[in-house]
C-alpha cells in the first residue's frame, strides 16, 4: 500500500496521467469481452480451416486417379501385403 501511495505522489508531481482505479466488475466485463472475441476468432479459423480441407477433397476427388488414391494409399498397400502373403 505504501508503495502505492508513493507512486501516487511521485506521478502526480512530475505531471503523469493517473489511470482511473479498474473495479472488479470491469475486469469481469473486459474478460467476457475477451472471451467472447478470442471465442469468435477460433470459430473463424477452424470454420477456414475446415472448408480448405473440403476444398483439397473435392479438388482431388476430380482428379481422375483418385480411385487408387481411395483404394490404395498408406492403409491400403498394408493391407494388401499383409492379405497377400
Amino acid at each position: 500500500m505504501a508503495v502505492m501511495h508513493e507512486w501516487l505522489e511521485t506521478a502526480k508531481e512530475e505531471g503523469r496521467e493517473i489511470p482511473a482505479p479498474i473495479t472488479f466488475d470491469l475486469l469481469e466485463r473486459n474478460a467476457q469481452a475477451a472471451q467472447t472475441v478470442l471465442q469468435q476468432q477460433i470459430e473463424n479459423r477452424v470454420r477456414d480451416v475446415v472448408g480448405q480441407i473440403l476444398q483439397e477433397m473435392r479438388e482431388q476427388q476430380a482428379m481422375p486417379n483418385i480411385s487408387s488414391w481411395r483404394e490404395g494409399g498408406l492403409a491400403g498397400s498394408r493391407y494388401k501385403a499383409e492379405t497377400s502373403r
